[in-house]
């Protein structure tokens, strides 16, 4: 399968083993909320990107945040650390969300029991 012309690659690969690991190609990363039942809003004052190549030494990245989208570029031979924060003010026990890469990669599931998912990923 390729990526049919026009979209956007997909740069995320789940790594196996523990959850919200993943290997990345460099490029422009871009997270999107996908609403599936209630509403789920990104809150970009508690959400964030770290620079841990040099665990000692952390840096904050510049990232765009909307209450639908979270983006940074992923520069070759990084690690980063993206903490997210997400508030369901409508009917929160019940609604549910997906994180999802702009190219329509599902990510993650953002409901009651996951506002708050921190995300480890390697650049090649």
């Amino acid at each position: 399968m390729g990526t049919p012309a026009g979209s956007t690659p997909c740069l995320l690969t789940p790594k196996p083993g523990p959850a919200n690991r993943f290997t990345a190609k460099a490029g422009q990363l871009s997270l999107v909320v996908k609403q599936i039942k209630g509403h789920t809003d990104l809150d970009c004052v508690n959400s964030k990107v770290s620079d841990i190549t040099d665990f000692d030494n952390q840096v904050a990245v510049t990232h765009a945040c909307t209450s639908s989208s979270f983006g940074f570029e992923l520069k070759s031979g990084k690690k980063y650390f993206v903490s997210l924060t997400f508030v369901q003010l409508d009917s929160p026990f019940t609604a549910k969300g997906t994180l999802n890469e702009s190219c329509g990669q599902v990510v993650d599931t953002i409901d009651a029991t996951n506002l708050f998912p921190g995300y480890f990923i390697e650049v090649e």
